[in-house]
């Protein structure tokens, strides 16, 4: 306990009085050495009992100097004579606990004391509070910034790094909305590169991988800006193109398959580079035209399947009126 008081027979005693409680005490017989006391490093009272009228800084001056280290922290208890009770219950209003008239009862002042204790004490609980939520706030962002990275990460192939059969079906959910809602359209080429059993069979599974992997390469360099490249599974990419008819998809699609077809595909070191085709069926989706998710990768997926079946490297739409693209 800091106590200000320029009068040593009133300190003195009340000092001897409460360390006999068992408290602590510093005495301070001017504003200026109470100051500089409570600016001390390493300083931290739990109660200053301060006079308002002083030599060298009266408690006014010195409680509105020391606000910002007491505030929240350490609890104040003002002692003013009848004269100066106004202004003691001004002073009291901005920085004190508490005030105590003189002169004091020894009494008056071991429960005032108390009383300013058991404040610090809550003071120290919210201060740790406050510590325990910056934490858990902390630790929070933590999880939330590793859940969206594992949220992410879970809608990776880790193979070729495009976003995956999931990451593909919850977009579509979106796309589909955007449809109905605002009237646009949009459209999936459903891909499955012909033949490819023959790199796992004849060569090794190394093998088929990097041509997985080159061909998603292939495939994300020739889309447009805005459209999207998916691993579906197996060897079977999916690319939704935004914004496009199914005229303009099927052209889309048989320029990827005319890319890969004319391509040598460098598989990286060690390895020959090899050529590929794709067979590839096309669904364009329109405001008149909606359709579930499974519905429409099923229906782009039977004419993957019937264009492979008439011969491979060709484009089917799903309007099987119109004559198939490719060779």
């Amino acid at each position: 306990i800091l106590i200000v008081e320029d009068e040593p027979d009133i300190a003195e005693p009340w000092s001897r009085w409460l360390e006999r409680q068992g408290h602590v005490c510093d005495v301070a017989h001017n504003g200026a050495d109470g100051r500089a006391r409570l600016f001390a490093a390493g300083a931290d009272y739990d109660l200053v009992i301060c006079d308002l009228k002083m030599p060298q800084m009266g408690g006014r001056d010195l409680l509105k100097s020391a606000h910002p280290i007491l505030k929240n922290r350490t609890p104040v208890i003002v002692v003013s004579g009848w004269p100066h009770l106004v202004e003691a219950m001004g002073v009291a209003r901005k920085w004190a606990f508490l005030i105590l008239n003189k002169p004091v009862d020894l009494d008056d002042l071991g429960e005032a004391v108390e009383r300013g204790l058991g404040q610090r004490a809550l003071y120290e609980r919210l201060a740790a509070l406050e510590h325990e939520v910056a934490q858990l706030s902390r630790k929070k962002d933590v999880l939330l910034e590793e859940s969206r990275a594992l949220y992410e990460e879970v809608r990776l192939d880790a193979m070729t790094g495009l976003p995956n059969r999931r990451k593909l079906e919850e977009e579509l959910d979106v796309e589909s909305a955007n449809v109905g809602r605002y009237r646009t359209r949009f459209a999936i080429a459903f891909c499955d590169l012909d033949d490819f059993g023959r790199f796992n069979k004849d060569q090794s599974y190394g093998v088929g991988d990097a041509v997985l992997r080159a061909v998603a390469r292939r495939l994300r360099r020739a889309s447009r800006q805005g459209d999207t490249v998916y691993r579906y599974g197996g060897d079977e990419f999916v690319v939704v193109l935004a914004y496009q008819s199914l005229d303009e998809a099927c052209h889309a699609a048989d320029r990827f398959r005319r890319d890969l077809a004319e391509a040598e595909l460098d598989l990286g070191p060690g390895l020959d580079a090899v050529r590929v085709t794709v067979s590839g069926g096309v669904v364009a989706v329109t405001p008149d035209g909606l359709q579930s998710v499974p519905d429409l990768l099923d229906q782009a997926s039977r004419l993957c399947r019937e264009a492979k079946t008439e011969g491979g490297n060709r484009i089917l739409p799903c309007d099987r009126g119109e004559a198939p693209v490719g060779d």
